[in-house]
């Protein structure tokens, strides 16, 4: 069987942008480049890594992948709430400490309305909030 290597980077870059990971994402997960990303995505043989790194942090099997053909993405995954969930613990769980930090930051930009309605919440709900005017 003779692969389609432009085809692989489609669905390579299909399965990225469906759980929203930015290429500067994935290449910081695998701890390659930038330009590697682009370049397999635009159909330069990928490595063994970059194919299990992107079936493990977007739910796609090996089969979608390589010839598109199978379930995608994995019916074990529901929402791509579950997705994003997986993706955020393994930043947190990362050991290097600038992924974590990175993670963090990102993670407070993203959700900072959120944020700032919950510790508004928070505040109004707590007895430090409670002030005597007496």
């Amino acid at each position: 069987m003779e692969l389609n290597y432009k085809e692989i980077g489609k669905r390579l870059k299909e399965a990225r942008t469906n759980v929203k990971l930015t290429q500067q994402a994935l290449a910081d997960i695998m701890g390659v480049s930038v330009s590697y990303i682009k370049s397999t995505e635009r159909g330069a043989k990928p490595s063994l890594k970059y194919l299990q790194t992107v079936v493990d942090s977007c739910h796609v099997s090996y089969d979608w992948l390589l010839k598109g053909v199978n379930n995608y993405p994995l019916s074990n995954i529901s929402t791509i709430e579950d997705i994003e969930v997986d993706y955020i613990k393994k930043l947190f769980d990362s050991a290097l400490k600038e992924k974590k930090y990175w993670a963090i930051e990102q993670f407070k930009y993203a959700f900072k309305d959120f944020i700032n309605e919950y510790e508004k919440k928070q505040h109004e709900i707590s007895p430090e909030s409670t002030s005597d005017a007496g």
